[in-house]
C-alpha cells in the first residue's frame, strides 16, 4: 500500500514545500489507485473466467460427441464392406 504521509514527509525533508509535497502525493496516489485492481474487480474476473471455463467444457464435450459419432459411422460403413 502506498503511504502518502511518508512520501510527503520525504519530499519535505528534501526541501520541497508542503504545498508541492501535497500536490505530488495527490497525483501519485491517484495514479496508483487507478492502476490497482479492487476486490470487486478480481471477483468479476473470477466470475468471467468461470463462465468461460464452462463454455469451453460444453464446446469440448459437443466436439467429442460429434467426433465419436463420426468415428462410429465410419466404423459402421467400413465394417459393412
Amino acid at each position: 500500500m502506498f503511504n502518502t504521509l511518508s512520501y510527503a514527509k520525504i519530499l519535505e525533508a528534501a526541501g520541497v514545500s508542503r504545498a508541492q509535497a501535497e500536490a505530488h502525493v495527490q497525483i501519485l496516489a491517484q495514479v496508483v489507485e487507478d492502476d490497482v485492481a479492487t476486490k470487486q474487480d478480481i471477483q468479476e474476473l473470477k466470475t468471467e473466467l468461470k463462465q468461460l471455463e464452462y463454455r469451453i467444457v460444453i464446446r469440448l464435450g459437443a466436439m467429442m460427441t460429434v467426433g465419436f459419432a463420426m468415428l462410429a459411422a465410419f466404423l459402421k460403413l467400413s465394417g459393412s464392406n
